[in-house]
């Protein structure tokens, strides 16, 4: 990106980019339609949805040394530090996100740790914040490698992201993979249409 420079009168004003961000999906988030409800909100224009799409560059990717599980009641996953070195988790690398983005992942994941007060207060008051009455998830940084597509045929190592870890107990977890597509086509719609924590996006 490049720092574009105006000219008000006689006084020039450098106008910095925000750097993007990435984080690594593993969950409910590889699913377009609930990455955008959350990044844009509801009952958006489909051409809203479609700009901020080409504003992203989503790449499947792999966190080695994690384990994703089904949790127990829940329709969404968890992953957590394996035992095994050999373990991984197949995601979604999402990059080009910018500051208002995470705010609301943030909110969305249940990671008001980083949040200020007020926002918390505002949030809080809106819903229960998760479905443990604690906070679920922590966003912390690692280190992803991209699996080479049509699209983006390089693949590319060590590449640093944010990633929300399970942290609320194990006593949760089952001891099986969560499926992507059978939460798309089986409990998406009704999920979707229940979860308070796009009541809590939308507060932003």
């Amino acid at each position: 990106s490049h720092a574009l420079t105006l000219s008000i009168s006689r006084f020039p004003i450098l106008l910095i980019p925000t750097p993007s961000m990435s984080a690594f999906f593993y969950g409910t988030l590889q699913s377009e339609t609930v990455l955008l409800r959350v990044l844009c909100g509801a009952e958006v224009p489909n051409e809203t949805l479609a700009s901020k799409l080409k504003t992203l560059k989503l790449r499947p990717a792999v966190l080695k040394g994690y384990r994703r599980h089904a949790l127990k009641g829940l329709d969404y996953p968890g992953v957590v530090k394996s035992v095994s070195a050999e373990s991984s988790v197949l995601g979604l690398l999402c990059e080009g996100l910018n500051r208002h983005d995470i705010l609301r992942l943030d909110a969305f994941e249940g990671d008001v740790s980083l949040l200020n007060n007020w926002i918390k207060m505002v949030l809080l008051s809106t819903c229960t914040l998760t479905d443990f009455g604690g906070q679920e998830y922590d966003r912390v940084t690692v280190t992803v490698s991209t699996i080479g597509t049509t699209e983006y045929p390089a693949i590319e190592t060590n590449i640093p992201t944010k990633v929300y870890l399970w942290t609320a107990g194990n006593e949760h977890l089952e001891d099986r993979e969560w499926e992507l597509e059978k939460f798309i086509q089986g409990a998406q719609v009704q999920w979707m249409s229940d979860r308070c924590e796009f009541k809590m996006v939308d507060q932003l």
